[in-house]
This record gives C-alpha cells, structure tokens and sequence, in this order.
C-alpha cells in the first residue's frame, strides 16, 4: 500500500502558491545530544541537531517547499531491494 507524504511551506514566506507532485529529497537529519542538568542537578542529555538537504535536484518536496508550493510525494513502506533479491535468487538457484 502507498501514502501520501504531504507539507506545506511556511506562511510566513507568503501564500501557498500551488501544489506540486515531487519526488522525496536526498536529505537526513543529523544527530547531536547536548549535556544539560535539571533543577536537582541531574545531567541527562538533549536531541538536538541539523538537517541537511544534499539534493541538487529542485524537483523534490524541498524544492517545492522553498518555493512556497504544498508538496506531494507518494511512499512505499516496502524497503526491499528488489534488483539485489532477484540477483540473489539466481545465484542461490544454481
């Protein structure tokens, strides 16, 4: 079964210009934890972090939000990799 992966841009950049069918964008968020204490002097540490976007492609659901369109992208839970398993499956059948 598919999804729909849906944003919508800031409006603080100004109105919603449209909405564009994209592709998912090369992107991650990179993790940092910071040590921080609580009133009683407890150390626990705090998710923090920044995303990086490492598409060149404008044609993805960045792209669209950066441009002030509401982004769509269809997506699959399914992880498989599917050229790998039919490589395998002939190579485990001979």
């Amino acid at each position: 079964s598919h999804l729909l992966n849906v944003n919508f841009p800031l409006l603080e950049k100004g109105p919603i210009k449209g909405i564009k069918l994209c592709h998912q964008g090369d992107s991650k968020w990179e993790e940092a934890f910071e040590e921080r204490e609580d009133p009683w002097g407890r150390k626990y540490f705090w998710l923090t972090g920044h995303f990086k976007n490492a598409d060149l492609d404008g044609d993805t659901d960045l792209g669209a939000l950066e441009k002030g369109y509401i982004s769509v992208v269809p997506v699959s839970h399914d992880l498989t990799a599917y050229d790998d398993l039919r490589t395998m499956r002939v190579s485990w059948n001979k």
